[in-house]
């Protein structure tokens, strides 16, 4: 505590991040607490945002925050109040105070240990604080925009108008995906009234707000329409390229492509306002901009309804513009190849080795293609959603569980025996590489790819390295690894598993590493393993 007390107090940034890294929350007072909150705030408050200090005081006292609220839900109030007062009692007009507040939000907005945050303490705070944050964003509002700080960021303006930004920020970080959806379509009604009172403001983080609004739909027109009635002859930045690319992107996978069809219900009446440059921008940064070229854009009003509905609407207005009539000529061929439901030719694939576990199956595919390179080309779950034919697969939408096309294409993936005889080294992880391109937001500590069994080893007859500390069930049996004669190190972490004296019979083991709890409780295998000259590494 000392020691953090005087790097605060003489502002040595380097040695207040190890400090706030090495202290420990878990034995935090309540005293202690209060205190320390109230000389971070000072801290970030006095801090130029100029300051090289300044960007590690931010990622490290957010940090510091969060693991504090963790302590409880009275932590987690307090601090949700103690920056609300700083914010509420906040003269935006002052340009040194306006300067605290943007920094102190930065800091705050945040939460950089869990991304959709499974903190329920910060969870319940921001829900019972919620109507405060909202208000601040009114009033600031109200008020002209200016510059108050100096950004270090091409992502940020450092401006009043992003303040409203920010504190919208919060229902993206402090909210779990699924269980506070009314929390960020409260938040979505401010999305609006900030892109027309600063149009520069607004982010992916912003737009994801409005998914969860009941209006979706009419929001994202009103918003479309309001863009394109700006000087399109300026750089447009705030929303409208983060819509564009929702809408429809290269690979199908835009969060708003399935709700094209309610937009357009929408924005076909705004549209008829619409001037010749307007429809111009809108063909080139709504279909242009998102499909790169005119091949892709083919393809797409080939096989997909709402891309074919979203170029229609552009190709039956009035405008003679270049890029209105190359999207008409485009679409022409389109009608008469319309969307259908095409099959995907299905190839005869070469049969390859069984395995008995599809998810033992999937970590020996990990290592082979994305680890080894020996299987390619490398499987891409963005790339192989744009080449299905019959279906469009919206990663954003459904890539919070397994997408079955991508599961089935890696179980009938044939594996041969000269393939697997080039794994040496096979790693148990829920951070593998191919779990991601399978269930694309994957976080690693669902049970989808567990492995309830290790009789697969069976066919890696050259392994020489194995790491079973996660993923592995724990009543898993250690007796498939007898036979592994090139087995030379093995790292595991669980008490419970079957037939552990099966290590005394890998001829060629060498290390172990394992943890205190293991070797505890197998004391006298542990002595025999030693006895045989195997190194034992014990991690605490």
């Amino acid at each position: 505590m000392k020691d953090l007390l005087y790097a605060i107090k003489t502002q040595n940034f380097k040695k207040i991040t190890r400090e706030l890294e090495r202290f420990p929350v878990d034995s935090l007072t309540w005293a202690t607490f209060e205190e320390l909150l109230s000389l971070t705030l000072q801290l970030v408050e006095n801090t130029p945002f100029q300051d090289k200090g300044f960007g590690v005081l931010e990622k490290q006292l957010n940090i510091f925050w969060v693991r504090c609220s963790e302590k409880g839900a009275g932590y987690a109030l307090h601090l949700y109040d103690t920056v609300l007062n700083r914010l509420e009692q906040t003269h935006w007009d002052d340009e040194q105070e306006a300067a605290k507040g943007y920094k102190t939000l930065s800091v705050f907005k945040n939460d950089k240990i869990g991304l959709y945050s499974k903190n329920i303490y910060l969870r319940a705070a921001l829900r019972e604080n919620s109507s405060r944050i909202l208000e601040i964003a009114e009033h600031i509002l109200t008020l002209e925009d200016r510059q108050i700080v100096q950004s270090r960021k091409p992502s940020h303006t450092g401006t009043l108008g992003e303040i409203v930004e920010f504190l919208l920020d919060i229902y993206f970080y402090h909210c779990k995906f699924m269980g506070d959806e009314d929390l960020r379509a409260s938040a979505a009604d401010y999305v609006i009234p900030m892109a027309k009172k600063f149009p520069k403001q607004g982010n992916n983080l912003t737009l994801s707000l409005v998914k969860e609004h009941p209006d979706c739909p009419k929001i994202i027109s009103e918003l479309i329409h309001y863009y394109l009635n700006l000087d399109l002859n300026e750089d447009q930045s705030g929303l409208f390229y983060s819509i564009a690319l929702a809408v429809l992107s290269a690979n199908g996978s835009g969060s708003l492509f399935k709700k094209i069809p309610k937009i357009l219900k929408h924005l076909a009446p705004l549209s008829a306002t619409w001037r010749e440059q307007q429809w111009e921008y809108f063909a080139e940064n709504f279909v242009y901009y998102p499909l790169e070229d005119e091949k892709a854009i083919l393809h797409f009003l080939e096989r997909s309804k709402q891309a074919f509905a979203l170029v229609e609407l552009i190709v039956n207005s009035s405008a003679m513009t270049p890029k209105v009539q190359a999207l008409r000529d485009l679409f022409q061929k389109a009608v008469q190849n319309p969307p259908s439901k095409k099959k995907n030719p299905k190839a005869v694939a070469p049969k390859g080795v069984s395995f008995r576990s599809v998810n033992f199956k999937l970590a020996v595919l990990d290592e082979l293609m994305y680890t080894m390179d020996v299987l390619q080309p490398k499987f891409d779950i963005r790339e192989f959603a744009c080449s299905q034919a019959e279906r469009i697969i919206d990663i954003e939408e459904e890539g919070y569980t397994i997408v079955p096309e991508a599961m089935a294409f890696f179980e009938e993936l044939p594996v041969s025996e000269n393939d697997l005889a080039q794994v040496e080294s096979l790693y148990f992880d829920g951070g593998l590489d191919i779990y991601r391109h399978i269930y694309p937001f994957f976080g690693g500590e669902e049970d989808y790819f567990d492995i309830d069994s290790l009789e697969d080893i069976a066919l890696l007859k050259n392994l020489k390295s194995l790491n079973i500390t996660s993923m592995v069930d724990a009543s898993c049996s250690l007796k498939p690894l007898k036979g592994q004669d090139k087995l030379e190190q093995i790292t595991l972490d669980v008490v419970t598993y079957q037939n552990m004296d099966t290590l005394l019979e890998l001829p060629s083991l060498r290390h172990i590493t394992t943890f205190k709890n293991v070797v505890k409780a197998y004391p006298e295998l542990f002595q025999q393993l030693q006895e045989k000259g195997i190194e034992i590494k014990v991690n605490s």
